[in-house]
């Protein structure tokens, strides 16, 4: 099975409200053209989880993780066609070195509330995975999709967890 990280990058708003970091992945992207994403994907050969999400981080928002302060909030395992593809590993992420800016993999970046979120033009388990994140507990989750690129099939099984 494939296993890769994901970072959920986040500040807080003067009101307390959480805003998300998120890019708009490049049109000729081998997955996610043009939908809006953390920064995430596969690790590398012999690349631990955390030095993974680093190197996402960097590649596509141009932004270091503090790896003291940054957690890991979730286990997602995606499956497609009733079998396990990808362990994806989440981090939440609230400090960081640098100015998030487009990169050659994310051509815009902007922070949204979960209103605000363009949810219509992301991946399909979106919108349920985020409001599972703003609880700020961890968990597990399996995601199921008819195919590889599509097709969620509902509900998500949302399981506890401890990092």
């Amino acid at each position: 099975m494939y296993r890769g990280t994901w970072a959920w990058v986040t500040r807080a708003r003067d009101t307390g409200e959480l805003e998300m970091l998120h890019g708009r992945k490049y049109p000729q992207a081998k997955f996610g053209a043009n939908k809006w994403s953390g920064p995430g994907g596969g690790l590398e050969a012999n690349e631990s989880l955390e030095r993974c999400i680093q190197r996402e981080t960097q590649e596509e928002l141009d932004i270091t993780p503090d790896m003291a302060t940054t957690r890991k909030v979730a286990i997602v395992t995606y499956h497609a066609s009733g079998e396990p593809y990808y362990e994806m590993h989440c981090f939440h992420v609230t400090d960081f070195v640098g100015i998030p800016r487009p990169t050659r993999e994310m051509v815009e970046v902007r922070w949204f509330t979960l209103a605000e979120f363009p949810f219509a033009e992301t991946f399909e388990d979106s919108e349920r995975l985020y409001r599972r994140f703003l609880k700020l507990t961890p968990f597990r989750a399996n995601v199921y999709y008819r195919t590889r690129i599509g097709g969620l099939i509902l509900p998500i099984e949302f399981m506890p967890f401890s990092p």
